[in-house]
Parts: C-alpha cells; sequence; structure tokens
C-alpha cells in the first residue's frame, strides 16, 4: 500500500496507527524501498528545504541520513550546493533510474552537530510504502 505526501508532507490518506506501516519512503514510481522515515535528520534548521537551481527549477528536498534505495551518478561537485562546505551529486533510485534529489558530503570536518553527509531526496517523488 502506498500513499502520496501532501506538501506539508503528511500522508495523503489516513493509514492505521502501526509502526511497521510507512516505515520506508519509496520511490513513487516504481516502490522501491529508498529511505526509512526514522533516517530523518535535520540541518541548518529544519528537516524539509524549498530551493531553486541554477535552471530555476524549484525542489522540496527532505533530509535523510541513510538512502539505501539510492544510486549515484556523477562527480561530486561543490558548483551551487545548497549547503555551503558540502558537494553535492546525483541520487537516482537504484530500480528505476528515477531522479529522487542528491547526495552531500562535508568537504572538510563538520560543524558542531552537523552531518558528515546526508541526502536530499525529492519529496514529491516518494510515496510511503
Amino acid at each position: 500500500m502506498t500513499d502520496t505526501l501532501t506538501p506539508d508532507g503528511q500522508p495523503a490518506t489516513t493509514l492505521a496507527d502501526d509502526p511497521a506501516v510507512a516505515a520506508w519512503l519509496c520511490c513513487a514510481a516504481c516502490e522501491q524501498r529508498i529511505a526509512r522515515r526514522e533516517d530523518a535528520v535535520s540541518f541548518d534548521g529544519g528537516h524539509q528545504h524549498r530551493f531553486i537551481n541554477p535552471e530555476q527549477h524549484t525542489f522540496r528536498i527532505g533530509l535523510y541520513a541513510w538512502a539505501p534505495g539510492c544510486g549515484h551518478v556523477g562527480t561530486a561537485s561543490e558548483y551551487f550546493s545548497w549547503f555551503p562546505g558540502y558537494t553535492w551529486r546525483i541520487a537516482l533510485c537504484s530500480n528505476c533510474g528515477e531522479h529522487l534529489g542528491w547526495e552531500f558530503c562535508c568537504v572538510g570536518p563538520p560543524g558542531a552537530g552537523e552531518p558528515t553527509g546526508f541526502h536530499g531526496l525529492i519529496l514529491d517523488r516518494l510515496c510511503r510504502c
């Protein structure tokens, strides 16, 4: 069973109050398990962020410490990083290849309370599963 997420990150429909239900976020295109909800992290004041890339596309992302369902492509880059001090590279669904977000890695030692790396996943390309 899957549900889409509303713009505020909540399930679009009510699910049973069962901890096993919706423990994972999945690729909305193919339902591959991507990240566990419990691995959500905050950075720079929050878990969810909205950014605009150089091509003027807006993305609403959620941050996750671990996204085992993603594969990564490209060379890590600091160009136009939404998180200063972090490189990024594209994160794809490891099953269908859908662009799901980015992997961010700290260039040097992270500041106090900052992660060494995390995934920024595009929330409207994920579903609960």
